[in-house]
């Protein structure tokens, strides 16, 4: 025998043996490795972001499983009772979306029968559940109307498309032979058709009674569907007489008949139909579908009430409120959603009883009828602010197109004006999701109208607001002040806000109302276009003594105490914002901040009583020394507490106290020449307080006879930090002036005339500057104006009309009509040629400044004083310059402002005196 043969035949056999084996774990692999079990594994452990990671990564080669475990996935989410609300509606309507793409994608598949009821009734008893239960307890929204609606519009489509395909398959299967009949009966699909039709065209019913109630009640086709219901429930009578126990939807068919008879006006039968309803339930033996059921019993029972209550049957209406109040009672289902119900069918049965006829001759009636209705709300919403929040919105869609709500109950005032606050916010919020378009235009338009009526209602009724209780006035000012807010207006947000915790000391949102105030106008604030405003200076400061003041205990007052005291710095009342930064607490993140910027304002307070002429000198040296004591303890306490900060308060203590020591009164200015003598090499990391520290030695150096040190102050310190020199001498260049008008308003000339010797200083430094680093012709413009400015203040006026000369020439050649046109030049030159008693050239400018100047232009009643002075020192008619004066006092009384009105009324006063004398 061949053995190779032999061997071949071994082989072949031991293959053959094998292979079952093989085939076996072949198919066990499969099996452990199927995505479909894997999927369902990571299903049934929760481990849906696992499986939605697979899913993408693996999505495998058919697409139906993969959509059905999506569904499923979504399913779970929804099915979740302790997961967000929100989330799941979207994820259940996620899943109808998903199955309704299966239907369209596979409408042969053997499930596809299965897969349309299941999606019909998802929409309908699920996913627009929420909607039409807030229609029929509550009157609904106009956004539930909408959602219903369209929800119903799918329903239709998936009900008429299977009713079409069922009775197509009747017609097809009358026409198989006996054979092909009982083939399709063993394989259950008959009994799926017979199940199918009864399921889909009961659906079809409860849809149509879901469509009509989303529509108007003056759409026609709402009783068109309404009729279609009644006469369909007529002609299938199965449903109304079947016993519930055989069909199980006895019950529910008898009370969707009672609800669609009574929105047609057939209230005998609606009354009949809903008495069945509920005896039906009370009849059911078995208890777990008894309990399923207690919807009907409730339902039936609120349609019943205001059944009557259309019909005029109030107090049987009124009998039934009392029985389904002891319902609720006795289930212990008392909640705040069933309070509510009871509240609004309390209070709609007494607004029915508000007719003309019964009201026309009895104002008393209709006043007590008014009350009684809205009393049933007040009470409700007396609970938490959440509560009354639902009140409101309960309420709001059954009143917001009521032709004149003035004559509505204060309470249902307060709820339209925070319904049409919520309802702007609303359509904002849709806007903002659509992105930019013109359907994101219409609706922000829409929100600006629902805010106007908002604002308009509670305006008109805060007018009467010696007739409201506090807490309805209260809450219009506040949602007053929402709306403004909402609506841009936020100064007005700000006082109406401030205006609600000031006065409203026991409302609710008191505290917040304050709180609000206070970060609206810090907005306002921080825009630096409306920083300078006077009137938002002092909403910011009011609003800040509401809140600290009306508030001390809450942690919100003890925050913004700091900046309280910050704005009152700004405003330079100093004394009150010193005592304010004291009253700062230990834990706030600015604490040390604010104990510095107490000395601070100490000293501020007191230079301002000395340029008052306000304080005697005892009392000046007194306060300087306890600023000083105070300083040295402030100094110690910043070393031990923020080592890491002690350098920068160091230095700007030592600046504090040398501005303090050359206060006239105070005098002390060797102590401040010493004081700051080595500032630089002590302090290098605070150069930036280095204009300061200039103008104190060139204040300290020529009191005390030291003029070559006054005059080399500014070139050393330019020499030292070159970089540094010209901005921070600009800046300081710039507060000077400021004081020395000031000064010269309050005539401490002697004061001024200090500072604008100073100033004369850091002018010329500054233009130096600017000349040996060749700056650009526009620079050093500007600089030669400024440097001539401050000669002319300093009293050199012939420097003074020289510099002006100069910069006009360049002016001059910027303009074809070869006249400067800088109003600071032309007044610089004309009150340099006045101040050199060259009255004739000066005039002449003056009066072209002043002809040529706009009316709103500030410099224009400057050029007016200047040729009026000038005019009275020529000796023209003092009379006629009088009348002059008279003239612009009556078309502009305000004259340019305080300090040049001043002046021009000290020149009438010396022409008066000229035309006695004449």
């Amino acid at each position: 025998m061949d053995t190779r043969n032999t061997t071949f035949l071994w082989l072949v056999g031991l293959v053959l043996l094998c292979q079952p084996t093989q085939t076996h774990a072949a198919e066990a692999e499969a099996d452990r490795l199927s995505n479909e079990d894997f999927h369902a594994g990571l299903l049934n452990y929760d481990l849906r972001d696992l499986l939605a990671l697979h899913m993408m990564q693996m999505p495998g080669s058919d697409e139906l499983p993969q959509l059905l475990l999506r569904r499923k996935m979504h399913l779970l989410v929804y099915q979740n009772t302790l997961a967000d609300p929100k989330e799941r509606r979207e994820a259940l309507a996620e899943a109808n979306k998903i199955l309704a793409e299966i239907i369209r994608n596979h409408a042969t598949d053997d499930r596809a029968i299965e897969w349309q009821i299941t999606l019909a009734r998802s929409l309908i008893y699920e996913q627009a559940e929420p909607h039409f239960s807030s229609i029929l307890y509550r009157g609904g929204t106009d956004e539930d109307r909408r959602v219903l609606k369209d929800l119903m519009d799918q329903v239709f489509g998936v009900l008429t498309r299977l009713i079409r395909f069922l009775d197509d398959e009747y017609t097809r299967i009358d026409q198989l032979s006996v054979s092909q009949y009982e083939r399709l009966e063993d394989k259950g699909y008959i009994a799926q058709l017979e199940s199918a039709i009864p399921q889909a065209q009961y659906m079809l019913l409860w849809s149509k009674f879901y469509m009509a109630l989303a529509l108007d009640s003056a759409d026609t086709q709402r009783r068109l569907l309404l009729d279609e219901v009644i006469v369909q429930l007529s002609k299938e009578t199965t449903l109304l007489k079947d016993r519930h126990e055989s069909s199980h939807v006895q019950a529910q068919s008898l009370l969707l008949a009672g609800m669609a008879y009574r929105r047609v006006g057939d209230y005998p039968s609606a009354k009949r139909y809903f008495r069945d309803a509920v005896d039906v339930v009370g009849r059911i033996t078995n208890t777990q579908e008894q309990a399923d059921l207690q919807w009907v019993i409730t339902l039936g029972t609120v349609e019943n009430i205001r059944t009557l209550r259309d019909a005029g049957e109030f107090e049987h209406a009124q009998d039934l409120l009392k029985e389904l109040e002891r319902q609720f009672a006795r289930a212990h289902r008392n909640d705040f959603g069933r309070k509510l119900l009871l509240a609004i069918l309390e209070s709609s049965i007494y607004q029915a009883m508000e007719t003309p006829n019964r009201i026309a001759t009895d104002s008393l009636l209709a006043v007590r009828l008014t009350e009684r209705a809205a009393g049933p709300l007040i009470r409700l919403a007396d609970g938490s602010l959440e509560e009354r929040a639902d009140v409101y919105a309960a309420i709001f869609d059954q009143i917001k197109s009521v032709s004149d709500p003035g004559l509505l109950h204060p309470f249902q005032q307060s709820a339209l004006i925070a319904g049409y606050i919520a309802d702007a916010a609303r359509l904002r919020q849709m806007g903002a999701e659509d992105g930019a378009s013109e359907k994101t235009r219409r609706l922000d338009e829409e929100a600006m109208s629902n805010l106007d009526r908002a604002i308009e209602l509670a305006t008109r009724l805060l007018k009467d607001r010696n007739t409201l209780d506090e807490e309805t006035a209260c809450e219009a000012h506040f949602n007053l002040a929402v709306a403004e807010y909402h609506k841009g207006l936020q100064l007005a947000a700000t006082q109406d806000f401030s205006e609600v915790a000031k006065g409203c000391p026991k409302f609710a949102r008191s505290l917040s109302a304050a709180i609000y105030a206070v970060e609206i106008i810090t907005q306002l604030v921080e825009d630096p276009s409306l920083r300078g405003r006077e009137e938002v200076h002092e909403a910011a400061i009011q609003s800040l003594l509401v809140l600290v003041d009306g508030f001390p205990e809450s942690d919100s007052a003890r925050y913004w105490l700091f900046f309280l005291a910050q704005a009152l710095e700004d405003g330079d009342q100093f004394e009150e914002a010193a005592n304010r930064y004291d009253q700062v607490d230990r834990t706030h993140p600015h604490y040390l901040t604010a104990q510095f910027r107490a000395l601070k304002c100490q000293i501020l307070a007191l230079q301002n009583l000395i340029m008052r002429g306000e304080i005697d000198v005892a009392d000046i040296r007194r306060r300087a020394g306890s600023a000083r004591r105070a300083v040295a303890r402030f100094v110690k306490t910043a070393r031990a507490a923020e080592p890491e900060r002690a350098e920068e308060f160091l230095a700007q203590a030592d600046v504090l106290v040398g501005e303090m020591n050359v206060l006239k009164g105070v005098d002390q200015y060797e102590e401040a020449i010493a004081l700051l003598r080595d500032f630089e090499s002590k302090h290098p990391d605070s150069l930036d307080l280095m204009g300061r520290v200039l103008r104190v030695r060139i204040i300290a150096f020529e009191s005390t006879g030291q003029l070559q040190e006054a005059q080399q102050a500014v070139p050393k310190f330019a020499a030292l930090a070159p970089n540094e020199a010209g901005m921070t001498l600009q800046a300081l260049l710039d507060s000077i002036r400021i004081e020395i008008a000031e000064l010269r308003e309050n005539d401490q000339q002697e004061e001024a005339d200090r500072k604008a010797a100073a100033a004369l200083l850091f002018a010329q430094q500054i233009f130096d500057s600017a000349t040996s680093q060749n700056a650009s012709e526009a620079s050093m413009y500007r600089l030669r104006v400024q440097l001539a400015e401050s000669y002319l203040e300093a009293g050199q006026y012939d420097e003074a009309l020289l510099l002006f000369r100069e910069a006009e020439q360049f002016d001059v050649s910027r303009y074809k009509d070869g006249k400067s046109h800088d109003p600071r030049v032309v007044l610089g030159k004309a009150r340099s040629l006045m101040m050199k008693k060259q009255f004739d050239e000066a005039l002449m400018l003056f009066n072209r400044l002043f002809v040529e100047s706009p009316a709103d232009a500030p410099h224009r009643f400057e050029a007016l004083l200047g040729d009026l002075q000038c005019r009275t020192a020529l000796g023209e008619d003092a009379a006629a310059i009088i009348n002059v004066i008279e003239q612009h006092r009556f078309l502009s009384p305000n004259l340019g402002g305080d300090s040049v009105k001043k002046k021009i009324l000290e020149v009438k006063a010396q022409n008066e005196k000229r035309l006695g004398r004449q």
